[in-house]
């Protein structure tokens, strides 16, 4: 904790204002866009800003607020806002935007500093819920359909590493 952040109040850098414009301007190409618009906001306000709290905050704040107002200035083609209710908060696209350019700027949401799960991981568990449907089916009566298949899904199921004696709600 020995670095000290100081981050600007009012945003003067006509860096951060550009990169604003263009992420706002270009949402098409947004890849490329949020990572400049990211790497404009830690060249103002310093690594990690998205983790700055209190007075060190304002600026961030201040920039967070002018995001929201450009980002409301955006509309359908109905001439309606894209990004803002109709009481003028920020839609939940609008937010997810803007957790998209702190995550390019090196936030890690919770899942991703316990580690992500695999695909590997996912298609596991997403078999054994398939598995378990079956074997309730079975024991309800109803849909037997898929019986014939359970015994191949079962194999499949540990041969990437599940155990059989955690199925059935075990």
């Amino acid at each position: 904790m020995g670095n000290t952040i100081i981050a600007p109040v009012l945003i003067q850098s006509g860096s951060v204002i550009r990169a604003r414009e263009l992420l706002v301007n270009g949402l098409g190409k947004t890849g490329e866009l949020i990572e400049g618009y990211a790497n404009a906001l830690t060249a103002e306000f310093g690594a990690a800003w998205y983790e700055l709290i209190g007075v060190d905050a304002k600026g961030i704040k201040a920039e967070r607020k002018l995001f929201n107002e450009k980002m409301g200035e955006v509309v359908d083609a109905k001439g309606k806002p894209r990004f803002l209710t109709t009481d003028g908060k920020p839609t939940a696209t609008l937010n997810t935007y803007w957790q998209r350019v702190k995550e390019a700027a090196g936030y890690q949401t919770a899942e991703s500093v316990s580690g992500s799960t695999s695909n590997s991981d996912r298609n596991l568990a997403d078999l054994k819920t398939i598995i378990n449907r079956i074997l309730a089916d079975e024991e309800n009566g109803v849909n037997q359909s898929w019986s014939d298949s359970k015994g191949s899904l079962m194999d499949i199921f540990t041969a990437h590493g599940g155990d059989i004696g955690k199925l059935g709600g075990k």
